[in-house]
């Protein structure tokens, strides 16, 4: 079938899972070709970018978003890998190439750009899938920040920025599992902070016990009110 903004109906049955298997063959051959000849140990961002728009390309063309999620995870791990590629087997990789920053960037900016699409109707389908990952990996880099940062107040803005946002696309896309997120990481980042400048032990006890009720009434309350639309 020809290239649609709208969503393509696949052709056959197996459509879905040939075009995944040509994409996880490619992942392979790639695999085989480092394993063997070691030839991408100095352009190791290079493949991984060129890998991640074989993969946008495909899912576009073929409307896949199996593969779409191959794409993101790859164009991510571009990002990780460009911070600092001599670091990449060390055990310093982490500690010392602020990847929370650099995901902080990467989703805010990549899920700009799906809600671009979106409004200019192109593959609105896809957007869930693009605003599930960004969200997540927005989410644990500001909380990530909060825990290795002295700035915590600048990453607690942006946390409670991005749940504030997970919160908003819940209610539009009807969706509890974004409307978890928020709470979740909202949670996480309130306790850390009234943790360590706010509660003493005992206040500490009460705040635990009525934040599990909180919890529960949460999940009561809202579980059954959203509900994702297909």
């Amino acid at each position: 079938a020809p290239y649609s903004n709208e969503k393509v109906v696949p052709p056959a049955p197996y459509f879905d899972y040939v075009v995944l298997l040509g994409c996880l063959l490619f992942i392979s051959v790639q695999g085989y070709l480092q394993f063997r000849y070691n030839f991408l140990d100095q352009n190791l961002g290079t493949s991984t970018l060129i890998t991640a728009i074989f993969f946008f390309l495909t899912a576009y063309r073929f409307d896949h978003i199996g593969v779409l999620t191959l794409a993101i995870t790859a164009l991510a791990s571009f990002w990780g890998i460009s911070v600092s590629p001599q670091e990449w087997y060390s055990s310093d990789f982490i500690s010392d190439s602020d990847l929370h920053i650099t995901g902080l960037f990467f989703s805010a900016a990549l899920v700009g750009i799906a809600l671009l699409l979106d409004k200019k109707s192109i593959k609105t389908h896809y957007t869930f899938t693009y605003v599930n990952f960004c969200s997540l990996i927005f989410l644990v880099s500001a909380l990530t920040g909060m825990f290795i940062n002295d700035q915590y107040l600048i990453y607690l803005i942006l946390l409670y920025a991005g749940c504030a946002f997970a919160v908003y696309f819940a209610h539009i896309k009807k969706s509890f599992l974004f409307l978890l997120y928020a709470f979740v990481f909202g949670y996480i980042g309130t306790t850390y902070i009234l943790v360590d400048f706010i509660l003493e032990d005992e206040l500490l006890f009460f705040y635990m016990i009525a934040s599990c009720g909180g919890f529960i009434y949460f999940v009561i309350r809202f579980k059954n009110y959203f509900k994702r639309e297909s």
